[in-house]
C-alpha cells in the first residue's frame, strides 16, 4: 500500500534524523578516544554528561515555563528506569572493551541487533522487505570492513565478553521502550532523565574512589575541558536526534542506520587521531552507504509498526498526529 505524502515526509525526517545522530555519534568516539588519553573512562564519562546536563536542563526548564515540569500522563518510572540502564550500558561497554579489545567489543554489541530484531518481531509486529534485508546486510558488511576488524584480534575474555552482552540486551531493551512508552513525550525529558541518572550515579561512583576531586583538577588542562565540552554538546544533539527518529520509523531501520557511526568513527580516527585507513575500510564505507540508501528505499514496502495506543492527560489515548507532530526536530516536539 502507497504512503501517504504524510507519512512519508515524517519517515523522511526520521532517516534524516537518525543519520545525523548516527553521524555526531562517530564524531565523539575518536573526540572520547582522545579525552581519553588523558582520563580514565569512568572520569570521561562524567566529564562528558555533566556539561550535557548543564546544556540541556535550562533549554527543557525554558519550553516548559508556565506548564508542569513533567508532562501529565509522562511514563516517569519507565524514564528513570531508562535512565539508569542508559549508565549501565555506557560503563558496561567501557568494562568489556576495557576487559577484552575493541574488536571484540565491535562484534559482541552487534548481538543487539539480532534481539533489537526478535523484540520488534514479537512485540512490535515488525516485517522487513527482501531490498531492507539485502540493505542491512550490506550495512553489516561495510561496518565491519570500514571499522578495519582483523578476527585474530578478538580476544572472547569470559567477564569482559559477559559485560558486552549486558550492554547490548540493554540497549536492544532500551530501543524498545523508547518506542513503546516515550511516543508522546518530548525528545528533551528522557534526555534530561538520562543525563541526571548518569551525573547521580557517576558522581557517586567517583566519589566512593575518592576520584572526583582528581577528576574536577583535571579540567584545568584546556585539552580535556574543550573535549570535555564538545562531548556534551555532542551527546545532547546525539540523544534529541534520536528520540526524534524513534518516533518517526521502526526501530529496526533506526539501529541499523545507527552502523554509520563507526565508519565515521574511522573516519574521525584517520583525519583527527592520523591513523592509517586501508582500501578495506573504503570498500566498507561505500558498502554502509548502499546498505544505508537500500534500508531507507526499502521502507516504501515495509509494514509500520503497529504500537499501542499512547495515553495523554486523563488517560485517553492520543493520535497519531499528537504523538508525532510534523516539523523539524524543535525543542518543542522533538
Amino acid at each position: 500500500m502507497p504512503l501517504s505524502p504524510q507519512e512519508r515526509s515524517r519517515r523522511l525526517k526520521g532517516y534524516a534524523a537518525i543519520l545525523a545522530s548516527a553521524v555526531l555519534t562517530g564524531i565523539r568516539w575518536p573526540l572520547l578516544k582522545d579525552l581519553m588519553s588523558e582520563v580514565s573512562p569512568l572520569q570521561a564519562n562524567w566529564l562528558m554528561v555533566l556539561p550535557a546536563l548543564v546544556m540541556i536542563v535550562p533549554v527543557y526548564l525554558w519550553h516548559r515555563r508556565g506548564r508542569g515540569i513533567v508532562p501529565a500522563g509522562a511514563p516517569t518510572g519507565w524514564l528513570v528506569l531508562f535512565g539508569v540502564s542508559a549508565t549501565a550500558i555506557f560503563y558496561t561497554s567501557n568494562v568489556g572493551t576495557h576487559l577484552t579489545s575493541a574488536t571484540t567489543a565491535a562484534l559482541v554489541v552487534r548481538v543487539e541487533l539480532a534481539i533489537v530484531f526478535v523484540l520488534s518481531y514479537l512485540l512490535l509486529n515488525t516485517r522487513v522487505s527482501t531490498i531492507g534485508w539485502v540493505g542491512t546486510a550490506a550495512m553489516l558488511i561495510g561496518a565491519m570492513q570500514a571499522m578495519g576488524l582483523s578476527f585474530s584480534d578478538v580476544n572472547f575474555q569470559p567477564l569482559g565478553t559477559a559485560t558486552l552482552v549486558v550492554a547490548a540486551v540493554l540497549t536492544a531493551m532500551n530501543a524498545i521502550v523508547i518506542k513503546l512508552k516515550f511516543g508522546g513525550i518530548p525528545s528533551e525529558l528522557p534526555t534530561v532523565t538520562s543525563c541526571i541518572c548518569q551525573t547521580a550515579i557517576f558522581s557517586a561512583v567517583l566519589l566512593g574512589m575518592g576520584r572526583i576531586s582528581d577528576t574536577i583538577a583535571a579540567v584545568a588542562i584546556p585539552k580535556v575541558a574543550v573535549e570535555s565540552l564538545l562531548a556534551g554538546f555532542l551527546l545532547v544533539w546525539t540523544l534529541l536526534l534520536y528520540y526524534y527518529a524513534m518516533k518517526r520509523i521502526a526501530v529496526w531501520s533506526c539501529r541499523i542506520l545507527s552502523l554509520v557511526t563507526p565508519v565515521v568513527a574511522a573516519l574521525g580516527d584517520h583525519f583527527w587521531l592520523g591513523s592509517v585507513i586501508s582500501r578495506g575500510q573504503l570498500t566498507g564505507l561505500v558498502c554502509v552507504l548502499l546498505g544505508a540508501a537500500l534500508v531507507i528505499i526499502a521502507s516504501r514496502e515495509d509494514t509500520s509498526e503497529q504500537l499501542p495506543p499512547t495515553r495523554g492527560p486523563g488517560g485517553n489515548p492520543l493520535s497519531a498526529e499528537s504523538r508525532f507532530p510534523p516539523g523539524p526536530p524543535s525543542a518543542k516536539d522533538s
